[in-house]
């Protein structure tokens, strides 16, 4: 298996948002040896040759029909040596891929110049010889992941997949690309390759990329990050971040992530920090933000998009969207006497929330109170507190962008860890709020 620079398996790191274009064969042809019939083919994008008897299995899943669970039997001497090539662009979702070419340099140079003539430069290409096969899986934002693996598509379709699902969401498998087996003992003149290219031109995207310092910066700098929109493409509009970057800092600068598809998103996270993620063209944002959320720091909210149609480069001020979104809570629990919670909200220092969730909590009648420290502070989270109690008396608390939200979170956090719940109260911590929640025994 060979791979040059920049394999495919790399565009989600490198935030390459890339859409699949409809492709057709264009060359598929050969004859097999007696005995043996021709598989593959079509739409398929494989061709073969196996022995005479049962059919092999369609692997299924994506946008490749008629490819086999495993390479097809063979019957005496191998076969020859063939390879494949598949070429894609940052700007662009078109993908050029070529099987069953003689070297690995007919197939590099076929995608390549193909790639070059529709884009330019900066083409890039990931192949293999032999039994390699080329899965990819694409997410509802567009965002290409590939997968490539010895001898079986399905391993290579859950590669992809895995890849997809470990950096964002709704995957699916949209092409897998076979190799070509060509029967041992064929003249070199004979053809046994296909081609897929893309149907009319290849379509440019929209491109926004986000530079951040890469070394400590003055106090001026602190959370900025700095936004390329349009140009001449990702790259493009990457080296315009970063130098835009390094000029205002006069430091050493990175390009951090880009998009293609849609807007960008800045979510808040439960420890006080601002992410730049990415978001769906269409759908519910709140949702794309719900399934990225790290978990560690108990969710996140979304707090602002960004649109990514203009032009031009501007200076993102994360700390600016980090403040608190709600002013500060506290919630005080009675350690002795009458059981309950006492929750005040809208302050702005989290020690006057502390003290007034302290106060009320001692007016209700307790002897002692203690601050509850997971409903304390400013999560980030969506403005709304659920407040649940444990079979061994403990509370727990979750957030969310509505009343049902956080009580849904609650829930599967109580089931997630197989605990028996039931829920205290849900309040709205957008509002000043103060007030006392028995629990009852």
């Amino acid at each position: 298996m060979f791979k040059l620079p920049l394999p495919l398996l790399f565009l989600a790191a490198l935030g390459l948002w890339l859409v699949v274009a409809p492709a057709t064969p264009t060359r598929a042809e050969g004859i097999c040896p007696p005995g043996h019939f021709p598989i593959g083919g079509g739409t398929g994008g494989w061709v073969g040759c196996a022995p005479m008897g049962p059919a092999p299995q369609d692997s299924g899943g994506g946008g490749s029909s008629g490819s086999p669970a495993s390479p097809p039997r063979r019957i005496g001497p191998p076969p020859v040596k063939a390879y494949m090539a598949v070429a894609y662009h940052w700007d662009s979702g078109a993908i050029w891929a070529t099987a069953g070419q003689r070297s690995a340099q007919a197939a590099q140079d076929l995608v390549s110049k193909a790639c070059e003539e529709a884009m330019g430069s900066e083409c890039s290409w990931v192949g293999g010889t032999d039994e390699v096969y080329v899965a990819i899986a694409r997410d509802e934002s567009g965002i290409l992941f590939g997968g490539t693996q010895v001898g079986s598509p399905d391993a290579a379709k859950a590669e992809a997949l895995e890849r997809c699902q470990k950096y964002s969401f709704d995957c699916r498998i949209v092409r897998t690309f076979n190799p070509i087996l060509i029967p041992p003992g064929t003249p070199p003149e004979r053809d046994f390759s296909a081609t897929w290219l893309p149907e009319g031109p290849a379509k440019r995207h929209r491109v926004a990329a986000v530079a951040v310092p890469a070394e400590k910066v003055a106090a001026p700098w602190i959370g900025k990050n700095w936004l390329a929109l349009g140009g001449n493409g990702f790259a493009a509009a990457n080296r315009q971040a970063v130098a835009e970057c390094e000029r205002q800092t006069g430091g050493k600068c990175k390009g951090l992530l880009g998009s293609a598809a849609g807007p960008l998103g800045l979510v808040y996270t439960g420890v006080g920090r601002v992410q730049v993620v990415p978001l769906p063209p269409t759908g519910d944002p709140h949702e794309r933000v719900e399934r990225i959320c790290w978990k560690e720091v108990e969710g996140c909210a979304l707090v602002g998009t960004i649109d990514t149609s203009g032009s031009g480069v501007k200076v993102i001020d994360l700390v600016k969207v980090a403040q608190p979104l709600r002013g500060y809570a506290a919630v005080a629990r009675a350690t002795r006497g009458p059981d309950g919670i006492a929750v005040s909200a809208g302050h702005a220092r989290p020690a006057e929330a502390a003290a007034a969730a302290l106060a009320d909590c001692r007016a209700s009648g307790a002897v002692a109170c203690a601050i509850d420290s997971g409903g304390t502070g400013d999560h980030g989270l969506g403005p709304f507190m659920a407040a649940f109690i444990d079979q061994a008396g403990g509370t727990l608390y979750e957030y969310g962008v509505s009343a049902e939200n956080a009580r849904k979170r609650a829930s599967d956090w109580c089931a997630r860890d197989k605990l028996t719940c039931r829920e205290i109260g849900v309040w709205d911590l957008s509002r000043s709020l103060r007030l006392w929640q028995p629990i009852a025994p």
